[in-house]
């Protein structure tokens, strides 16, 4: 047999293979596209089982926000992906509380199948997608600068949109302070 040159798979060894390099850098890229927040469009979803609240965004500024029914939000999902214009999906995590379990004793957990078909239509389109729990964004309500007067209600691009969407607008302005202004004082 003649000798045969191999490259170690396993870094215990000391050298890495052209593989493992490649999924490093595939990583790395992918977590630098969910640490910004992207110059041009993305999505929030506050995914429900019920109604699903979205708020479509162009760089740090809503551009239409829309509550709808999940088949509707999945077809709507589909298509958005597929045109190549999103950059980002940023979605409300679905959190099983113990003290809240009675609540969804029975339950199909429908949420958790969306967020489910979130990510998989944003993976097989290429998008990022990026989860919050409700409890982190939601400290933003509380914030001075974010209710009435200061920013009265009209102000929210979300406004009579139903209770969804203005999470969804919330979770949307949660990840710009966490990220586009992370070491600004936010």
């Amino acid at each position: 047999m003649g000798s045969m040159t191999t490259i170690p798979q396993d870094p215990a060894d000391g050298v890495f293979s052209r593989d493992y390099y490649e999924q490093a850098l595939r990583q790395r890229a992918e977590e630098a596209r969910r640490s910004r927040v992207p110059d041009g469009r993305w999505l929030t979803v506050d995914p429900g089982e019920v109604h699903v609240g979205t708020v479509l965004w162009q760089g740090h500024e809503p551009v239409r926000a829309q509550e709808m029914h999940p088949d509707q939000f999945v077809d709507y999902l589909v298509t958005v992906c597929a045109s190549g214009e999103l950059e980002l999906i940023v979605y409300e995590i679905f959190m099983l509380y113990g003290h809240k379990k009675d609540m969804q004793l029975g339950s199909t957990f429908g949420t958790a199948e969306l967020i489910g078909v979130i990510k998989h239509v944003a993976r097989r389109a290429g998008v990022a997608t990026v989860g919050y729990q409700a409890s982190a964004h939601k400290q933003l309500y509380k914030l001075k600068e974010y209710r009435p007067p200061v920013k009265p209600l009209r102000d929210w691009k979300s406004y009579g949109h139903g209770s969804h969407t203005k999470d969804a607008e919330c979770l949307g302005l949660y990840h710009i302070r966490t990220k586009a202004l992370k070491g600004r004082g936010y």
